[in-house]
């Protein structure tokens, strides 16, 4: 296949899996790559299969062949057929990025017979995030297609797509001690990953705390126009590696491992920008006040006394009141908006409190789910939607109950009437709270990963037994609520904030005109104040690494 100038292949190789322990890439390079030719090698490279140690790939078995192939075409929104037939090829021609699409440990969950079943949309790279808000970056030269201003605007535009969306800050500088540090080179540029000339390998970026960003200088890069290839757009892309995120199966998003083109009206697509604010969190603002508006004057009473009024309809018993209610179940939907559930009623909660018209009867989003939901989730890897009640649990997508559900949840070793059910921000894993013990459920299993139930004590200080709800919410903080009290928990310092419990009715509810500017705020991390080598410093670091398994 002839190579298009508009059309290139971003090679990432940058793909930092934490089982790897440093900053090295561990994509392998395919020498004389071709992806018409080569399929096979095309698999090994992006990670559908492993490469036998003998280095020969026709040594790969067929049947681990055959599941590759099906991997590569759910991951490419493909009929999984199996076989290399001309959609499958035909996607596998087209230009895309070199990180690899599986990474082992999900390989190894197909090869002991846990199939890849999630829809990936937004990624990330391991455990790898930058531990402070500002950053750096040093330009160290320039291509010859534009003038040094017309790269530095593009590069600049760059990061303000990411800085737009996070509490990130970033500055160019001049200083060789650059967080990102950028360079347009040619073939072997001695980081092991040489590019290959025009309409090949496009440029790569190595994950947190490295910062290397590299373009291919045999590119025709152009900046405003559709002919070339746009700096600004794959400037983008590779600084969201540079900050920890892997590729999106999302084709929309700026992080799908496609070449995105030119598009004079880019806006960052809510894919990639929700993948971002769970590393970082939201941009430091806080929800502003409603108008406090004053009472009208009261009219003068009347000569003659009026006739009496009829007294106004009383509300409807069953219909939960917004102030006073406890919550059954809350959670945040895929499309981003919190709902809160108390017998067959549920509240949409936005920043300011209740919508209009809330509450309104569940079944008018959630067909078939039934009254007295106790606990919910939404995954974020499959953006499945997980409701429990009793001894049975409800599983949506789309706002569609699954064929084969309702389940059983006997078997599964979680337990019966749960409290509540949240997704955890550090993991991204679901866990399941009764009384005072917790347990971890595994999506892919359908069973309680071994080693739980634990105590909540344990691993939640300061959480409350036999809480009401919890949820994680936009700005990457964990959320329970007991009554009218919700207690805000820090994921990265593993306590409960200072200052809970607070109001619900007043901060979630808006009720009382005074609603709390709370979950908005993203106050830094205490680890990102701390200076490096301290010993406070130190235990934020061990807390960090101990925080990924409660």
């Amino acid at each position: 296949m002839a190579k298009l100038a508009s059309w290139v292949v971003l090679v990432l190789v940058a793909v930092l899996e934490r089982e790897s322990g440093n900053a090295a890439p561990v994509t392998e390079r395919v020498t004389n790559f071709s992806q018409e030719d080569d399929p096979l090698s095309y698999l090994v490279q992006f990670g559908y299969v492993e490469k036998p140690a003998d280095g020969r790939l026709s040594s790969i078995r067929q049947g681990s062949l055959t599941q590759a192939v099906k991997d590569f075409q759910r991951f490419a929104q493909l009929p999984e057929t199996g076989l290399l037939d001309d959609k499958t090829v035909e996607m596998m021609r087209k230009p895309r990025c070199g990180v690899r699409d599986v990474t082992p440990s999900e390989r190894l969950r197909r090869d002991t017979g846990l199939q890849i079943t999630r829809s990936k949309r937004y990624a990330f790279a391991g455990d790898y995030r930058w531990k402070k808000n500002d950053l750096t970056y040093r330009i160290w030269n320039y291509t010859p297609d534009l003038s040094p201003s017309q790269v530095r605007e593009a590069i600049r535009r760059g990061f303000q797509v990411w800085s737009d969306v996070t509490p990130l800050r970033f500055r160019e500088t001049t200083s060789s001690n650059a967080d990102i540090n950028i360079q347009f080179s040619r073939f072997d540029h001695r980081d092991g990953y040489p590019f290959d000339g025009r309409g090949g390998t496009l440029a790569h970026a190595f994950y947190p705390e490295d910062g290397r960003t590299h373009f291919d200088d045999d590119e025709q890069w152009t900046d405003g126009m559709y002919a070339g290839t746009n700096l600004f757009i794959v400037t983008a892309h590779e600084i969201g590696h540079a900050l920890g995120l892997a590729h999106s199966s999302y084709p929309g998003a700026l992080m799908a491992p496609f070449y995105q083109g030119y598009d004079p009206d880019f806006k960052l697509p809510v894919d990639d920008t929700r993948g971002i604010q769970q590393l970082y969190g939201m941009p430091d603002v806080s929800r502003p006040q409603p108008p406090v508006r004053p009472d009208p004057p009261r009219p003068e009473p009347p000569v003659r006394p009026e006739p009496p009024r009829p007294n106004p309809p009383k509300p409807k018993p069953e219909v939960p009141d917004t102030c006073s209610s406890d919550f059954g179940a809350i959670l945040m939907a895929p499309d981003g908006l919190t709902y809160a559930f108390k017998d067959k009623y549920m509240w949409r909660i936005n920043d300011y409190g209740v919508e209009r018209g809330y509450p309104k009867p569940t079944r008018d989003l959630w067909p078939k789910l039934p009254r007295g939901i106790q606990a919910a989730a939404c995954s974020r890897w499959s953006s499945r939607m997980y409701f429990f009640k009793g001894d049975r649990y409800w599983r949506y997508y789309g706002y569609q109950l699954e064929y084969g559900y309702p389940k059983r949840i006997a078997g599964t070793g979680l337990p019966k009437n749960p409290n509540a059910a949240f997704v955890w921000g550090a993991n991204g894993k679901i866990y399941i709270f009764k009384s005072n013990r917790y347990y971890r459920f595994n999506e892919y299993t359908g069973r309680v990963d071994p080693g739980y139930p634990k105590r909540i004590r344990q691993a939640w200080g300061g959480v409350p037994d036999r809480i009401d709800a919890a949820l994680q919410w936009r700005n990457g903080k964990t959320y329970f609520f007991k009554g009218d009290s919700y207690w805000r928990y820090d994921d990265n310092a593993r306590k409960v904030e200072p200052g809970y419990p607070k109001s619900k009715a007043l901060a979630w509810m808006g009720c009382g005109n005074r609603a709390i500017p709370d979950k908005l705020t993203l106050p830094s991390s205490t680890a990102q104040r701390l200076p490096a080598g301290t010993a406070q410093h130190r235990r934020m670091r061990k807390n960090r690494r101990q925080r990924m398994a409660p």
